[in-house]
């Protein structure tokens, strides 16, 4: 039993478009951590070659 019916005019993917845009999000979003993570790495090393 549903609480909250859909109405029929509102459009809504199915299953498996749905479980491809979350797996393509989780994927884009890990790429994302990793350039974050190499770039952040980079800043570092630079900064601490203008120290010394």
């Amino acid at each position: 039993m549903d609480l909250f019916q859909i109405p029929l005019f509102v459009p809504v993917p199915s299953r498996e478009v749905m479980f491809n845009l979350s797996i393509i999000s989780v994927i884009i979003g890990i790429c994302l951590i990793i350039v974050g993570l190499i770039l952040n790495n980079k800043n570092k090393k630079k900064i601490n070659f203008k120290k010394f």
